[in-house]
């Protein structure tokens, strides 16, 4: 089966856990999606 890990503040991977779990599950790999959106990153104050 193949993961799909969805980033949604970040792109840490070095110490995610989900993405951890995520390649040890998928014996078929793993699809990473990151969406950005401009409110996301936008001055809050």
């Amino acid at each position: 089966m193949r993961a799909l890990m969805w980033f949604r503040s970040d792109l840490r991977i070095s110490d995610n856990t989900a993405l951890h779990h995520a390649c040890r599950s998928a014996d078929e790999g793993v699809i990473a999606v990151f969406a950005l959106c401009p409110g996301q990153w936008s001055d809050q104050g």
